[in-house]
């Protein structure tokens, strides 16, 4: 049998599982890590000293989660697993993707240390809001996909789209208006883990 459910403890938000994380678990598990997520948690905690088994299954949540957590200037910390728990994340050579940690103190040490509170930044021009996560990161490259040569005139026919292969953008961005005097603005965003 499984059981989860989220608890508060010194600021941060503790999923609490317990049983087999399995196939048939592995969903409910990420419906709670994604509703954590999208109330705007970015160090969830997930109590695993009560869970007895993980399947790949349930390492593929942890992953994905921890990865979109990433994304956002977060993670997820692993409280109190247990030894099998803990060999079968060594074993798939994921433990070193999560901060283990076994004392509620270690908890707070992490709390404090990775500082992943990130600056939302939102910026409103002409009616339109766009919000966006301000996170360090290396100075990267701007390259401009296509010919600018139609610019001025605003005279893009299909002619000007060009293919980009996808495993060549890290990330992009789009801007454009339709229509003689309307102001639509259309975002497209790309990114790659």
């Amino acid at each position: 049998m499984f059981e989860s459910f989220v608890n508060e403890n010194r600021g941060y938000k503790c999923l609490v599982l317990k049983g087999r994380i399995d196939a048939l678990s592995s969903p409910d598990i990420e419906k709670e890590f994604n509703a954590l997520i999208l109330s705007g948690e970015r160090l969830i905690v997930s109590d695993l000293s009560e869970v007895n088994y993980i399947s790949s299954a349930g390492l593929r949540v942890f992953l994905g989660i921890q990865k979109q957590l990433k994304k956002a200037g977060g993670q997820i910390v692993l409280f109190r697993p247990i030894k099998s728990v803990l060999d079968v994340f060594r074993i798939s050579g994921l433990a070193d993707m999560f901060r283990i940690v076994s004392t509620m103190e270690e908890i707070g040490e992490s709390v404090r240390s990775e500082a992943v509170s990130p600056e939302v930044v939102s910026k409103e021009v002409e009616g339109i809001v766009i919000e966006y996560i301000k996170l360090a990161a290396d100075k990267g490259s701007l390259f401009i996909a296509g010919s600018q040569d139609n610019l001025a005139r605003a005279a893009y026919t299909e002619n000007d789209v060009i293919t980009v292969n996808p495993a060549d953008m890290q990330f992009g961005a789009g801007l454009g208006t339709f229509g003689d005097n309307t102001k639509i603005i259309i975002i497209s965003l790309v990114s790659q883990w």
